[in-house]
Protein backbone atom coordinates (compact mmCIF):
# COMPACT_ATOMS: atom_id res chain seq x y z
CA UNK A 1 0.00 0.00 0.00
CA UNK A 2 1.62 3.31 -1.08
CA UNK A 3 0.75 6.69 0.46
CA UNK A 4 1.96 10.17 -0.44
CA UNK A 5 4.65 12.18 1.36
CA UNK A 6 4.47 12.28 5.11
CA UNK A 7 2.84 8.86 5.45
CA UNK A 8 4.36 5.47 4.76
CA UNK A 9 4.88 2.53 2.44
CA UNK A 10 3.88 -0.85 3.91
CA UNK A 11 3.84 -4.40 2.68
CA UNK A 12 3.38 -7.78 4.29
CA UNK A 13 5.75 -10.73 4.37
CA UNK A 14 5.45 -14.25 5.78
CA UNK A 15 5.64 -13.35 9.50
CA UNK A 16 6.17 -9.60 9.53
CA UNK A 17 5.17 -6.19 8.24
CA UNK A 18 7.75 -3.93 6.58
CA UNK A 19 7.15 -0.18 6.96
CA UNK A 20 9.07 2.58 5.16
CA UNK A 21 8.36 6.14 6.45
CA UNK A 22 7.62 8.65 3.70
CA UNK A 23 9.62 11.86 3.53
CA UNK A 24 9.09 13.43 0.13
CA UNK A 25 7.34 11.54 -2.64
CA UNK A 26 8.50 9.28 -4.10
CA UNK A 27 11.31 8.91 -1.49
CA UNK A 28 10.90 6.71 1.57
CA UNK A 29 13.05 6.24 4.64
CA UNK A 30 14.79 3.14 5.89
CA UNK A 31 12.25 0.29 6.22
CA UNK A 32 11.43 -1.13 9.63
CA UNK A 33 10.31 -4.72 10.17
CA UNK A 34 7.62 -5.60 12.72
CA UNK A 35 6.64 -9.14 13.69
CA UNK A 36 3.00 -10.17 13.31
CA UNK A 37 1.16 -13.47 13.53
CA UNK A 38 1.54 -16.13 10.83
CA UNK A 39 0.57 -15.75 7.16
CA UNK A 40 -0.66 -12.12 6.92
CA UNK A 41 -2.97 -11.89 3.91
CA UNK A 42 -4.28 -8.31 4.16
CA UNK A 43 -3.28 -5.00 5.67
CA UNK A 44 -5.18 -1.88 6.68
CA UNK A 45 -4.18 1.53 8.03
CA UNK A 46 -6.12 3.96 10.19
CA UNK A 47 -6.33 5.68 13.56
CA UNK A 48 -7.05 2.74 15.83
CA UNK A 49 -6.27 4.62 19.07
CA UNK A 50 -6.64 8.26 20.07
CA UNK A 51 -2.98 9.11 19.45
CA UNK A 52 -1.83 10.98 16.37
CA UNK A 53 -0.68 9.00 13.34
CA UNK A 54 -1.99 6.04 11.43
CA UNK A 55 -1.83 2.56 12.90
CA UNK A 56 -1.47 -0.69 10.99
CA UNK A 57 -3.71 -3.76 11.23
CA UNK A 58 -3.02 -7.06 9.46
CA UNK A 59 -5.33 -10.01 8.88
CA UNK A 60 -3.41 -13.23 9.54
CA UNK A 61 -4.77 -16.38 7.95
CA UNK A 62 -2.81 -18.99 9.87
CA UNK A 63 -1.48 -17.70 13.16
CA UNK A 64 -0.05 -19.57 16.10
CA UNK A 65 -3.55 -20.21 17.47
CA UNK A 66 -5.51 -19.85 14.24
CA UNK A 67 -6.70 -16.75 12.36
CA UNK A 68 -5.96 -13.44 14.06
CA UNK A 69 -5.67 -9.67 13.70
CA UNK A 70 -2.35 -7.97 14.53
CA UNK A 71 -2.59 -4.30 15.56
CA UNK A 72 0.57 -2.16 15.35
CA UNK A 73 0.03 1.17 17.14
CA UNK A 74 1.94 4.17 15.82
CA UNK A 75 4.86 5.22 18.01
CA UNK A 76 5.71 8.29 15.90
CA UNK A 77 8.38 9.04 13.29
CA UNK A 78 7.25 6.08 11.19
CA UNK A 79 7.80 3.47 13.90
CA UNK A 80 5.34 1.20 15.67
CA UNK A 81 4.90 -0.55 18.99
CA UNK A 82 4.96 -4.39 19.10
CA UNK A 83 1.78 -6.04 17.90
CA UNK A 84 -1.39 -6.44 19.90
CA UNK A 85 -3.09 -9.65 18.81
CA UNK A 86 -6.81 -10.33 18.53
CA UNK A 87 -7.66 -14.00 17.98
CA UNK A 88 -10.43 -15.19 15.66
CA UNK A 89 -12.30 -18.45 16.23
CA UNK A 90 -10.47 -20.94 13.98
CA UNK A 91 -13.29 -23.48 14.22
CA UNK A 92 -15.75 -21.00 12.71
CA UNK A 93 -13.99 -18.49 10.47
CA UNK A 94 -11.36 -18.25 7.75
CA UNK A 95 -9.91 -14.73 7.69
CA UNK A 96 -9.28 -13.00 4.34
CA UNK A 97 -9.07 -9.21 4.73
CA UNK A 98 -9.33 -6.34 7.19
CA UNK A 99 -10.30 -2.65 6.97
CA UNK A 100 -10.00 0.19 9.48
CA UNK A 101 -12.49 3.08 9.75
CA UNK A 102 -15.15 4.83 11.80
CA UNK A 103 -18.06 2.88 10.33
CA UNK A 104 -20.72 3.90 12.86
CA UNK A 105 -19.63 7.58 13.09
CA UNK A 106 -19.08 7.50 16.85
CA UNK A 107 -15.61 8.99 16.69
CA UNK A 108 -13.87 5.69 17.54
CA UNK A 109 -12.05 3.42 15.13
CA UNK A 110 -13.72 0.18 14.04
CA UNK A 111 -12.29 -2.95 12.43
CA UNK A 112 -14.10 -4.81 9.66
CA UNK A 113 -12.91 -8.28 8.67
CA UNK A 114 -13.85 -10.33 5.61
CA UNK A 115 -14.28 -13.97 6.63
CA UNK A 116 -15.68 -17.28 5.46
CA UNK A 117 -17.93 -19.04 7.96
CA UNK A 118 -16.88 -22.69 7.73
CA UNK A 119 -19.90 -23.84 9.74
CA UNK A 120 -22.40 -22.61 7.16
CA UNK A 121 -22.95 -24.28 3.79
CA UNK A 122 -25.73 -22.33 2.11
CA UNK A 123 -27.89 -24.30 -0.29
CA UNK A 124 -29.70 -21.87 -2.54
CA UNK A 125 -31.53 -24.62 -4.39
CA UNK A 126 -33.55 -27.63 -3.32
CA UNK A 127 -32.07 -30.10 -0.86
CA UNK A 128 -33.91 -32.83 -2.75
CA UNK A 129 -31.95 -31.90 -5.89
CA UNK A 130 -28.72 -32.28 -3.92
CA UNK A 131 -29.75 -35.80 -2.87
CA UNK A 132 -30.83 -36.72 -6.40
CA UNK A 133 -27.57 -35.47 -7.93
CA UNK A 134 -25.57 -37.36 -5.30
CA UNK A 135 -27.61 -40.50 -5.99
CA UNK A 136 -26.84 -40.26 -9.70
CA UNK A 137 -23.11 -40.00 -8.97
CA UNK A 138 -23.26 -42.98 -6.59
CA UNK A 139 -25.07 -45.12 -9.17
CA UNK A 140 -22.62 -44.14 -11.90
CA UNK A 141 -19.62 -45.07 -9.73
CA UNK A 142 -21.25 -48.31 -8.58
CA UNK A 143 -21.83 -49.49 -12.15
CA UNK A 144 -18.24 -48.54 -13.03
CA UNK A 145 -17.08 -50.60 -10.07
CA UNK A 146 -19.15 -53.55 -11.28
CA UNK A 147 -17.51 -53.36 -14.70
CA UNK A 148 -14.03 -53.24 -13.17
CA UNK A 149 -14.84 -56.20 -10.91
CA UNK A 150 -15.66 -58.35 -13.97
CA UNK A 151 -12.16 -57.69 -15.25
CA UNK A 152 -10.12 -57.80 -12.02
CA UNK A 153 -8.90 -61.13 -10.66
CA UNK A 154 -8.54 -59.90 -7.07
CA UNK A 155 -9.50 -57.05 -4.77
CA UNK A 156 -5.99 -55.61 -4.94
CA UNK A 157 -6.09 -55.62 -8.74
CA UNK A 158 -9.46 -53.86 -8.70
CA UNK A 159 -8.06 -51.13 -6.42
CA UNK A 160 -5.13 -50.62 -8.78
CA UNK A 161 -7.47 -50.30 -11.75
CA UNK A 162 -9.59 -47.72 -9.90
CA UNK A 163 -6.56 -45.43 -9.68
CA UNK A 164 -6.80 -44.88 -13.44
CA UNK A 165 -10.32 -43.52 -12.88
CA UNK A 166 -9.82 -41.79 -9.53
CA UNK A 167 -6.86 -39.58 -10.46
CA UNK A 168 -8.31 -38.28 -13.76
CA UNK A 169 -11.59 -37.57 -11.95
CA UNK A 170 -9.85 -35.41 -9.37
CA UNK A 171 -7.54 -33.62 -11.80
CA UNK A 172 -9.73 -33.16 -14.89
CA UNK A 173 -13.28 -32.77 -13.61
CA UNK A 174 -12.89 -29.18 -12.45
CA UNK A 175 -12.59 -30.17 -8.80
CA UNK A 176 -8.98 -28.93 -8.46
CA UNK A 177 -8.43 -26.86 -11.61
CA UNK A 178 -10.82 -24.65 -13.63
CA UNK A 179 -12.47 -26.74 -16.32
CA UNK A 180 -12.62 -23.84 -18.79
CA UNK A 181 -8.84 -23.36 -18.62
CA UNK A 182 -8.06 -26.90 -19.76
CA UNK A 183 -7.15 -27.77 -23.39
CA UNK A 184 -10.06 -28.89 -25.56
CA UNK A 185 -8.75 -32.46 -25.79
CA UNK A 186 -8.60 -32.72 -22.00
CA UNK A 187 -12.11 -31.28 -21.74
CA UNK A 188 -13.42 -33.97 -24.11
CA UNK A 189 -11.82 -36.65 -21.94
CA UNK A 190 -13.25 -35.07 -18.79
CA UNK A 191 -16.76 -35.14 -20.26
CA UNK A 192 -16.68 -38.94 -19.92
CA UNK A 193 -16.07 -38.76 -16.16
CA UNK A 194 -19.16 -38.81 -13.88
CA UNK A 195 -17.57 -36.37 -11.41
CA UNK A 196 -17.41 -33.65 -14.07
CA UNK A 197 -21.19 -33.64 -14.48
CA UNK A 198 -21.85 -34.04 -10.76
CA UNK A 199 -19.78 -30.95 -9.94
CA UNK A 200 -21.78 -28.91 -12.42
CA UNK A 201 -25.01 -30.15 -10.89
CA UNK A 202 -24.03 -29.58 -7.27
CA UNK A 203 -22.57 -26.13 -7.96
CA UNK A 204 -25.67 -25.16 -9.90
CA UNK A 205 -27.99 -26.25 -7.10
CA UNK A 206 -25.99 -24.94 -4.13
CA UNK A 207 -24.53 -21.74 -5.56
CA UNK A 208 -27.04 -20.60 -8.19
CA UNK A 209 -30.25 -22.15 -6.88
CA UNK A 210 -30.82 -23.96 -10.17
CA UNK A 211 -33.02 -27.02 -10.51
CA UNK A 212 -31.90 -30.31 -12.01
CA UNK A 213 -34.29 -29.82 -14.91
CA UNK A 214 -32.32 -26.70 -15.88
CA UNK A 215 -29.17 -28.81 -16.12
CA UNK A 216 -30.76 -31.75 -17.89
CA UNK A 217 -27.69 -32.27 -20.08
CA UNK A 218 -25.52 -33.28 -17.12
CA UNK A 219 -28.33 -35.38 -15.64
CA UNK A 220 -28.66 -37.17 -18.98
CA UNK A 221 -24.90 -37.71 -19.19
CA UNK A 222 -24.84 -39.40 -15.75
CA UNK A 223 -27.86 -41.55 -16.64
CA UNK A 224 -26.32 -42.65 -19.95
CA UNK A 225 -23.00 -43.41 -18.26
CA UNK A 226 -24.79 -45.54 -15.67
CA UNK A 227 -26.74 -47.49 -18.29
CA UNK A 228 -23.69 -48.09 -20.49
CA UNK A 229 -21.52 -49.26 -17.61
CA UNK A 230 -24.28 -51.53 -16.32
CA UNK A 231 -24.83 -53.04 -19.77
CA UNK A 232 -21.12 -53.72 -20.26
CA UNK A 233 -20.84 -55.22 -16.76
CA UNK A 234 -23.80 -57.55 -17.45
CA UNK A 235 -22.31 -58.67 -20.77
CA UNK A 236 -18.91 -59.41 -19.24
CA UNK A 237 -20.50 -61.17 -16.28
CA UNK A 238 -22.36 -63.53 -18.62
CA UNK A 239 -19.19 -64.29 -20.51
CA UNK A 240 -17.39 -65.22 -17.31
CA UNK A 241 -20.23 -67.53 -16.28
CA UNK A 242 -19.89 -69.37 -19.60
Amino acid sequence: MVRRAGLFLTWVMWLCVVVSPGWAAPRFGRPGTYAVDGSPVSIGAGAVDTQAGRDVVTANEAGAEGPSLSILLNRGQGSFFPEQRVSVDASTYILHAVAVGDFNADGAADLAAAVDNVTEFPIRGSVLDVYLASGLLILANLTLGLLISTRAQSQFQAMQMMIFVFLPSILLSGFMFPFAGMPKLVQWIAEVLPLTHFLRLIRGVMLRGAGLWEMWGDVLALAVFTLVMMALAILRFRKRLD
